[in-house]
């Protein structure tokens, strides 16, 4: 079942899962994601925000992820570079453990809570289009509303951006 905002606001536990949305928006305030909203003009790249959520049943987590719907329906992407994102498939890393269990071998991973956070920014310059989610978070923060018609600058790379992956 595919988890929505519109569903989970009906649900009992919906705190929960606001709580998550301030959460993930807090990661990328601390790591210099946002600028101040900017009046948007015609030739601004302008993405809208995607949420998706996914109730962790092994730690008891609920998470929220926000990403910018990077995807050419929408008319904003403009490629400037060609994108390569190594990602190793499911032979290859079965084939890599069994040799590392083979060797005797220890292998080491870590998770990064956003990695595309610590990227340089797209040399496409865009912006994010604010939803209900981000206009109650930045009000939460006690700044002033956010006006009609304003874009907040993305500074840094962002999950859903098509160039994000290579940088």
């Amino acid at each position: 079942m595919r988890l929505t905002r519109g569903k989970l606001k009906t649900a009992p536990d919906w705190s929960e899962w606001q709580q998550s949305e301030g959460v993930m928006l807090d990661q990328y305030e601390e790591q210099g994601l946002f600028g101040e909203p900017v009046p948007a003009t015609d030739k601004d790249a302008i993405f809208n925000l995607v949420w998706m959520y996914v109730d962790k049943e092994l730690d008891k987590q609920k998470k929220a992820r926000c990403t910018c719907d990077g995807s050419t329906r929408g008319g904003q992407v403009r490629v400037l570079d060609y994108t390569y994102a190594n990602c190793v498939d499911q032979t290859s890393s079965r084939i890599f453990y069994a040799v590392a269990a083979a060797e005797n071998l220890l292998v080491y991973g870590a998770n990064v809570a956003n990695a595309f956070g610590e990227a340089p920014p797209q040399k496409q310059g865009f912006y994010i289009r604010p939803d209900k989610a981000f206009i109650d978070w930045w009000a939460s923060k006690g700044r002033p509303p956010i006006p009609p018609g304003r874009v907040i600058p993305v500074l840094k790379a962002m999950q859903g951006h098509p160039e994000s992956p290579r940088l």
